[in-house]
């Protein structure tokens, strides 16, 4: 999955923090604040902690991807489990996973959340960012093309006009699935296009297929009627989501980072063991429609962890990357030294599986 953004940046009112989340206190804040957004809650500044045992910790967020993607983060806050830990949580919000790596990158955040592809993207230009656990494994992405331009089989797009973003993961997967038939990226014409050009594209026809993911598939669909054709283009190479620190932050912040990932542990226990009321409070808090939310989850595996498949993933996009001279780098990188393991290790060692 392509982790872009039809949205605008949220502002900066946006920021919040979720210590002191008593029902007093909320129920003020809401009434203060009548307009209902995804992270809402009160200020840190409305419940000083006497105490001072909290520890501060800024999460970038990608505001388009979230809470799809990322309902261990939405459960642990809801459930007050951050808090539970001592975590001060505030969270500031993208557009896209790029977005909020480059911010972490830029140090205005202590942690991100994005997908692997930018990640790797990002270390190839030199940055020294740490996955310190993946979150969710998916796979979502999709091509789908118009039969009235002659496209039945995936052989037909030789020579067709493929609406994508160029040098992202919507780029990777399509190489990678048109291997499987013979047909390489030289064979078709690429439209380097972001949303809502790529939708506008085939709808008009100007482009003769496109590679997105929902809710944009779906509406693509819907207009087309029955004029498209469709087929998976991850050939099950999951995208992982996954939270990420610089490299001087996460030496420095060891116990915060396992109080913090102890609060996602508890946050996958509540969604295993409750799953219909956790399905639910998604729902409710996320403002997402419950018919595409329930429809996405077969697609969705919400899982805390550090496997073996996303080192492996990791080290063939950077070889596209390299192969595709999108990068100066010549090398692939030793990704055992960008991840973090000792926090997993100590919290949930059963869940790596990355011989370290």
């Amino acid at each position: 999955m392509c982790e872009l953004s039809i949205k605008p940046a949220v502002p900066d009112e946006f920021k919040e923090s979720t210590r002191g989340r008593i029902p007093v206190a909320k129920t003020i804040c809401l009434l203060l604040i009548p307009l209902v957004i995804t992270f809402s809650g009160c200020s840190k500044d409305d419940q000083e902690d006497p105490a001072g045992s909290f520890e501060k910790i800024s999460l970038g967020v990608p505001s388009y991807d979230y809470p799809l993607f990322f309902a261990l983060v939405l459960l642990a806050r809801e459930q007050g489990f951050f808090e539970e830990y001592g975590l001060d949580m505030t969270y500031q919000s993208y557009p896209h996973g790029v977005g909020s790596l480059k911010a972490l990158q830029n140090g205005d955040v202590d942690l991100a959340i994005g997908a692997e592809f930018p990640f790797v993207k990002q270390d190839l230009s030199g940055s020294r960012m740490m996955i310190i656990a993946s979150i969710a494994q998916v796979d979502v992405l999709e091509l789908i093309a118009r039969k009235d331009k002659g496209i039945l089989e995936p052989a037909d797009l030789k020579g067709k006009r493929v609406a994508l973003i160029l040098e992202s993961q919507l780029e990777f997967c399509l190489d990678r699935f048109l291997l499987h038939y013979g047909i390489t990226l030289k064979d078709i014409e690429k439209l380097h296009l972001l949303p809502p050009g790529i939708e506008q594209s085939i709808l008009e026809g100007t482009a003769d297929a496109m590679v997105f993911r929902e809710p944009m598939t779906g509406r693509v669909k819907t207009a087309l009627k029955n004029n498209w054709v469709s087929w998976p283009v991850q050939n099950r190479q999951n995208v992982f989501w996954i939270i990420a620190g610089r490299e001087d932050y996460v030496s420095r912040h060891s116990e915060a980072i396992e109080r913090f990932l102890q609060a996602l542990d508890k946050a996958e226990q509540f969604y295993l063991n409750n799953d219909r009321r956790a399905i639910d409070l998604i729902i409710e808090k996320g403002n997402l429609d419950a018919a595409f939310f329930r429809g996405m989850l077969p697609k969705i595996e919400y899982r805390l962890s550090l496997e073996n498949e996303l080192l492996i993933a990791m080290e063939d996009e950077a070889r596209w990357h390299i192969e595709n001279r999108y990068t100066a780098a010549a090398e692939v990188p030793n990704y055992l030294d960008r991840i973090y393991f000792k926090g997993l290790d100590s919290v949930k060692p059963a869940s790596v599986n990355i011989v370290h």
